[in-house]
């Protein structure tokens, strides 16, 4: 089951805050730096998914910042923010999960030593492009302002 933003904000996992134009600007920056980063042969595959997953969860950040919210900072704000997707840019249930294998995995790369296979970086670099376009387009079509700086 997926709850309203906020209905997350009165469990206290977000907060509100507005978003403003350089905060917009600023993430989405990194975020193409992040993308591009992601597709360097020069360093391994575990480098290269950890940065494409960065610039998605940048991304995910960027919807629930232009939506008026921010994570609370509690321990699972990935997962917040992976699933706030639903209900900022109204991504179907089935890419959050996709998208949470892919944490799970980073979490596995970074920190049990598991390698990630070219299969899972293409996947990562994948739906990070995907969310990138998505995210645009919805930011374009909802929230303009936050684009002009």
């Amino acid at each position: 089951m997926i709850l309203s933003l906020e209905n997350w904000v009165s469990l206290k996992k977000l907060q509100r805050e507005p978003a403003s134009k350089n905060e917009t600007a600023d993430l989405l920056k990194n975020v193409d730096e992040f993308l591009t980063d992601s597709k360097s042969t020069t360093v391994s595959n575990n480098t290269r998914f950890n940065t494409a997953y960065n610039a998605a969860l940048l991304l995910a950040k960027v919807a629930l910042r232009a939506c008026g919210y921010r994570t609370a900072g509690s321990g699972a704000h990935h997962f917040d923010l992976i699933w706030s997707l639903h209900e900022t840019i109204g991504t179907p249930s089935d890419f959050s999960e996709k998208f949470q294998k892919f944490s799970k995995k980073r979490h596995q790369s970074s920190y049990d030593a598991i390698p990630v296979s070219d299969k899972e970086l293409k996947g990562m670099i994948e739906l990070a492009e995907d969310l990138y376009r998505r995210v645009r387009k919805w930011l374009k079509a909802n929230h303009p302002e936050l684009l002009e700086v």
